[in-house]
């Protein structure tokens, strides 16, 4: 038996990853559990198959102006705890 898939959108807000519906007019969220806690977060990607969420965080240079990386995390989508897999 398929399930339908709902279309959403995986959004970095400030100090957190969210969902957002892409269906018009549909202001249903909650097809992934929140990640909160993210400091400087610059970059996210998704492994669909996996289920698995990846993010980098930086920190501004003072000196340049630009972003440092500093820290590439993943969290499993299931409400597992995130995992540092790269510090710089």
């Amino acid at each position: 038996m398929l399930t339908e898939e709902v279309p959403y959108l995986i959004v970095m807000r400030a100090s957190q990853v969210i969902d957002v519906s892409l269906t018009p007019g549909d202001k249903t969220s909650g097809f992934l559990t929140p990640v909160v806690g993210i400091e400087g977060g610059i970059q996210i990607d998704y492994d669909r198959k996996k289920q698995v969420l990846f993010w980098v965080e930086g920190k501004e240079d003072d000196d340049e102006n630009v972003s440092n990386i500093h820290n590439t995390f993943i969290v499993i989508l299931n409400g597992s705890n995130n995992t540092v897999v790269h510090t710089h």
